[in-house]
């Protein structure tokens, strides 16, 4: 037991090991994005927050006057400033990981196609809240 407790310590010590564990997250993470704007959020014409927030309104807005805004391309467009500002300001790492997750869910809204989970808007607004 005492040799499993000095491994899992020198694994926390090192630096590739905890940049795969959070690469891994970010992908579940984006994957999950993806899943809950398709199979909640999206039926109900629900809109999430933050820049993915902004682009899905820029989509819905755009629809009106019949010009056709991809929500994939809004997500780019919001997020690289900010991930340029990052790092500057918050570090290197930081701004790429969340590069790394902006772009996945920008590519995975394109390439997946989940379908809604549930037919009545008030489940589907619950579960996707």
């Amino acid at each position: 037991m005492k040799n499993v407790i000095e491994w899992i310590k020198k694994l926390n010590k090192n630096k590739k090991f905890k940049l795969i564990i959070s690469l891994g997250m970010v992908i579940i993470s984006a994957l999950l994005q993806v899943y809950i704007l398709q199979v909640f959020m999206t039926p109900c014409d629900l809109i999430s927050g933050g820049f993915t927030g902004i682009a899905l309104f820029m989509n819905k807005a755009l629809k009106l006057i019949h010009i056709d805004f991809s929500t994939s391309l809004g997500i780019l467009l919001l997020n690289i400033p900010a991930a340029l500002l990052c790092v500057k300001g918050i570090s290197k790492r930081f701004a790429f990981l969340s590069s790394v997750q902006f772009t996945l869910v920008s590519l995975l809204l394109q390439s997946l196609e989940f379908k809604p989970f549930f037919d009545d808007m008030v489940l589907n607004i619950l579960f996707g809240g």
